[in-house]
Protein backbone atom coordinates (compact mmCIF):
# COMPACT_ATOMS: atom_id res chain seq x y z
CA UNK A 1 0.00 0.00 0.00
CA UNK A 2 1.30 3.18 -1.18
CA UNK A 3 2.04 5.39 2.36
CA UNK A 4 1.06 8.50 0.35
CA UNK A 5 -1.89 7.26 -0.42
CA UNK A 6 -3.64 7.70 3.15
CA UNK A 7 -5.17 4.66 5.00
CA UNK A 8 -7.90 2.58 3.01
CA UNK A 9 -10.22 1.53 5.36
CA UNK A 10 -11.02 -2.24 4.81
CA UNK A 11 -14.28 -2.36 6.87
CA UNK A 12 -12.72 -5.81 8.19
CA UNK A 13 -15.25 -5.13 11.22
CA UNK A 14 -18.45 -4.39 9.07
CA UNK A 15 -19.12 -8.15 9.20
CA UNK A 16 -19.11 -10.52 11.93
CA UNK A 17 -15.73 -12.04 13.08
CA UNK A 18 -16.13 -15.84 14.74
CA UNK A 19 -12.87 -17.01 13.74
CA UNK A 20 -9.84 -15.78 16.07
CA UNK A 21 -6.70 -17.54 16.67
CA UNK A 22 -3.47 -16.12 18.53
CA UNK A 23 -0.63 -18.49 17.34
CA UNK A 24 2.79 -18.60 17.55
CA UNK A 25 5.18 -17.02 14.44
CA UNK A 26 7.56 -19.66 14.01
CA UNK A 27 4.88 -22.39 13.67
CA UNK A 28 2.77 -20.49 11.14
CA UNK A 29 6.22 -19.74 9.43
CA UNK A 30 7.46 -23.49 8.86
CA UNK A 31 3.44 -24.15 7.87
CA UNK A 32 4.07 -21.68 5.13
CA UNK A 33 7.45 -23.24 4.21
CA UNK A 34 5.87 -26.68 4.57
CA UNK A 35 3.52 -25.94 1.73
CA UNK A 36 5.98 -23.54 -0.26
CA UNK A 37 7.24 -26.39 -2.54
CA UNK A 38 3.99 -27.15 -3.76
CA UNK A 39 3.71 -24.38 -6.16
CA UNK A 40 0.31 -23.94 -5.55
CA UNK A 41 -1.26 -20.12 -6.78
CA UNK A 42 -3.98 -19.99 -3.97
CA UNK A 43 -3.84 -21.69 -0.56
CA UNK A 44 -7.09 -22.44 1.21
CA UNK A 45 -7.22 -21.67 5.22
CA UNK A 46 -9.75 -23.75 7.51
CA UNK A 47 -11.00 -22.66 10.79
CA UNK A 48 -13.34 -24.75 12.72
CA UNK A 49 -14.95 -25.83 15.90
CA UNK A 50 -14.38 -29.13 15.00
CA UNK A 51 -11.47 -31.19 13.95
CA UNK A 52 -9.46 -30.12 11.85
CA UNK A 53 -9.22 -26.76 13.50
CA UNK A 54 -6.92 -25.03 12.15
CA UNK A 55 -5.66 -26.38 8.14
CA UNK A 56 -3.34 -25.06 5.57
CA UNK A 57 -4.37 -26.68 2.50
CA UNK A 58 -2.69 -25.99 -0.69
CA UNK A 59 -2.81 -27.65 -4.34
CA UNK A 60 0.20 -27.81 -7.06
CA UNK A 61 2.18 -28.85 -9.77
CA UNK A 62 3.83 -31.62 -7.14
CA UNK A 63 0.30 -32.42 -5.47
CA UNK A 64 -1.70 -31.63 -2.68
CA UNK A 65 -0.30 -30.74 1.29
CA UNK A 66 -2.39 -29.96 4.52
CA UNK A 67 -0.80 -28.60 7.95
CA UNK A 68 -3.40 -29.54 10.43
CA UNK A 69 -3.15 -28.07 14.21
CA UNK A 70 -5.71 -29.33 16.81
CA UNK A 71 -7.32 -27.22 18.85
CA UNK A 72 -4.88 -28.51 22.23
CA UNK A 73 -1.79 -27.82 20.32
CA UNK A 74 0.89 -25.90 21.56
CA UNK A 75 0.83 -23.50 18.66
CA UNK A 76 -2.13 -21.74 20.03
CA UNK A 77 -1.70 -19.30 22.85
CA UNK A 78 -5.97 -18.53 21.92
CA UNK A 79 -8.26 -20.42 19.57
CA UNK A 80 -11.56 -19.36 19.61
CA UNK A 81 -13.98 -20.39 16.47
CA UNK A 82 -17.91 -20.58 16.78
CA UNK A 83 -18.51 -22.04 13.14
CA UNK A 84 -16.32 -24.02 10.07
CA UNK A 85 -15.42 -21.36 7.71
CA UNK A 86 -12.75 -21.87 4.78
CA UNK A 87 -11.45 -19.50 2.24
CA UNK A 88 -8.78 -19.56 -0.53
CA UNK A 89 -6.13 -16.64 -0.62
CA UNK A 90 -3.54 -15.85 -3.00
CA UNK A 91 -0.12 -18.11 -1.94
CA UNK A 92 1.68 -15.18 -3.54
CA UNK A 93 -0.20 -12.64 -0.84
CA UNK A 94 0.44 -15.32 1.79
CA UNK A 95 4.42 -15.17 1.14
CA UNK A 96 4.57 -11.54 1.66
CA UNK A 97 3.73 -12.19 5.56
CA UNK A 98 6.76 -14.25 6.06
CA UNK A 99 9.64 -11.36 6.49
CA UNK A 100 7.07 -10.70 9.26
CA UNK A 101 6.65 -13.69 10.47
CA UNK A 102 10.49 -13.93 10.85
CA UNK A 103 10.63 -11.18 13.37
CA UNK A 104 7.61 -11.74 15.21
CA UNK A 105 6.83 -13.59 18.40
CA UNK A 106 3.03 -14.43 17.54
CA UNK A 107 0.67 -13.64 14.88
CA UNK A 108 -3.29 -12.97 15.33
CA UNK A 109 -5.43 -14.63 12.90
CA UNK A 110 -8.54 -13.48 12.39
CA UNK A 111 -11.57 -14.27 9.02
CA UNK A 112 -15.07 -12.15 9.18
CA UNK A 113 -18.01 -14.21 7.35
CA UNK A 114 -16.59 -12.27 4.19
CA UNK A 115 -13.37 -14.63 4.06
CA UNK A 116 -11.20 -10.83 4.91
CA UNK A 117 -8.47 -12.29 6.61
CA UNK A 118 -6.58 -10.35 9.27
CA UNK A 119 -2.95 -11.10 9.80
CA UNK A 120 -1.11 -9.19 12.78
CA UNK A 121 2.20 -10.14 14.07
CA UNK A 122 3.24 -9.06 16.96
CA UNK A 123 7.21 -8.12 17.19
CA UNK A 124 9.61 -6.73 20.54
CA UNK A 125 11.25 -3.43 19.03
CA UNK A 126 14.84 -3.16 19.98
CA UNK A 127 13.33 -0.87 23.65
CA UNK A 128 10.97 -3.64 24.32
CA UNK A 129 8.03 -2.17 23.34
CA UNK A 130 5.77 -4.04 20.95
CA UNK A 131 5.05 -3.21 17.47
CA UNK A 132 2.65 -4.52 15.02
CA UNK A 133 2.34 -5.60 11.59
CA UNK A 134 -1.36 -6.01 9.82
CA UNK A 135 -2.10 -7.57 6.79
CA UNK A 136 -5.32 -7.26 5.07
CA UNK A 137 -5.60 -10.17 2.39
CA UNK A 138 -8.44 -10.62 0.60
CA UNK A 139 -10.07 -14.00 -0.41
CA UNK A 140 -9.61 -15.25 -4.15
CA UNK A 141 -13.14 -16.09 -5.25
CA UNK A 142 -12.41 -18.52 -8.28
CA UNK A 143 -15.69 -18.15 -10.96
CA UNK A 144 -16.98 -21.59 -10.98
CA UNK A 145 -19.63 -20.51 -13.88
CA UNK A 146 -16.16 -20.05 -16.03
CA UNK A 147 -15.38 -23.51 -15.68
CA UNK A 148 -18.45 -25.01 -16.61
Amino acid sequence: MDSHAGALDFRFSDCPCNHYAIIKAEDLKDALLELEWIGGSTMELVMSNADPYFAIITSGDCGQAQVEFPNDSEVFFRFDCDVEQSAAYSMGMIQKIKTALSISDNVQVRMNEQGLLSLQCSTKAVDGQSSFVDFLISPTFIDEEADA
